[in-house]
């Protein structure tokens, strides 16, 4: 997706921040015992980026479902990546800023 074919209104969810849950960060970024702390940076980076993938494709009247796969979190078994299913939502509350809010699809936000 080329940065010149973007929308107004997804230039402005692009500049929105984005907010994991702690149950979202526990198994998207999380790492038990990480190599380095790039390793972090690395499942930080590619959660945002799957998500605004996600977020992008999606209408943005409900939470948009992405996922992609990744090393567990404990971080023992990295012969094999495990599918994780994520959400995505903009929050919009009268008394706040607007963000973007990746949680896990069980979880109620």
């Amino acid at each position: 997706m080329s940065r010149n074919k973007y929308t107004a209104e997804q230039k402005a969810l692009l500049a929105l921040p984005v907010i994991l849950t702690p149950a979202a960060w526990d198994q998207a970024v999380h790492v038990d015992n990480p190599k380095s702390f790039s390793e972090l940076a690395q499942r930080l980076a590619y959660t945002v980026k799957a998500a605004y993938h996600g977020l992008l494709t999606e209408s943005q009247d409900k939470p948009a479902m992405f996922g992609f796969y990744r090393h567990l979190p404990s971080g023992e078994d990295r012969s094999h990546r495990h599918y994780l299913a994520l959400h995505i939502q903009v929050v919009r509350k009268p008394t706040e800023p607007a963000y973007l809010l990746i949680s896990l699809p069980n979880e109620t936000v």
